[in-house]
């Protein structure tokens, strides 16, 4: 019978240790840097795999206007299988400043009336995920790039709460309660906006200048009427766009709402 306990008792001590090392982090939490997850990263495309230096920049000058400070981040970390990217951010900045959901139509001064486009950025588990560049994230090194001026608005508004993604359980802690919950207020107002809160001047499709230059040359210029002459009889031609010119259309136009995001022509 005493053995039979003594059995017990080292099994649930096991048990218990087990338990306990479980319970431990995996990882130590740097003590000298932040990690925050952007969901829908602000500028990006909505194609993982197509981001480039571009799309780096237009993150780093966000971020740089939020902080209100030239050199902000020391490392992006990318998959071309995941929208979302990590950042990590130099030693002495407030991460807190950065989480919480940023409204696309309440952070820029023009360009968007959608409420539902928007950032969102949660604190990264260091201590569950470790090392972003040693599980499959590739690491870039990051480029200060500063904000077109009278893009962003200033005092930037804070952030608010928003309900953490179901898929990222694993990978970010829950917002703070204490973050504001103010609803959106109602879009439409702005006259320069469209119904789809883009810019009236807004081209379609634009990420860069290269893109600019692509779309001069690739879509035909739309036709032009001509007066026909008092000793010519003529009859106008109906304009029908060609099947390429469609087809042109409806990529670029395609690409400015994937995923639900819009984007700033911003120039670089």
């Amino acid at each position: 019978m005493g053995k039979n306990k003594n059995r017990g008792f080292d099994l649930a001590k096991r048990q218990e240790k087990i338990l306990k090392k479980m319970a431990q982090p995996l990882y130590k939490r740097p003590t000298d840097s932040a990690y925050l997850v952007i969901t829908e990263p602000f500028g990006m495309n909505p194609s993982p795999a197509a981001r480039g230096t571009v799309d780096l920049n237009r993150l780093s000058s966000w971020i740089s206007w939020v902080f209100r400070q030239g050199s902000v981040l020391e490392a992006v970390y990318t998959m071309s299988t995941r929208d979302e990217v990590i950042i990590k951010i130099l030693e002495g900045l407030d991460p807190a400043l950065m989480l919480g959901k940023h409204r696309y139509y309440n952070i820029l001064n023009r360009g968007w009336s959608d409420p539902d486009a928007a950032s969102c950025v949660f604190e990264y588990d260091y201590q569950a995920n470790g090392d972003p560049s040693a599980h499959n994230w590739r690491e870039h090194v990051a480029l200060d790039a500063a904000a077109p001026p009278g893009h962003f608005r200033n005092p930037y508004p804070a952030p608010t709460w928003a309900s953490r993604p179901s898929q990222l359980a694993g990978l970010v802690h829950s917002l703070p309660d204490s973050l504001p919950r103010t609803p959106p207020p109602s879009p439409g107002a702005n006259s320069n906006l469209t119904q789809r809160g883009e810019h009236v001047e807004r081209k379609l499709g634009l990420f860069s200048r290269e893109h600019d230059e692509t779309n001069k040359t690739s879509v035909k210029p739309p036709f032009v009427k001509v007066e026909p002459t008092a000793s010519i009889k003529s009859e106008e031609p109906a304009y029908e766009p060609d099947q390429a010119l469609r087809d042109e259309i409806a990529r670029l136009s395609g690409s400015d709402t994937q995923g639900g995001r819009f984007f700033p022509a911003i120039s670089m």
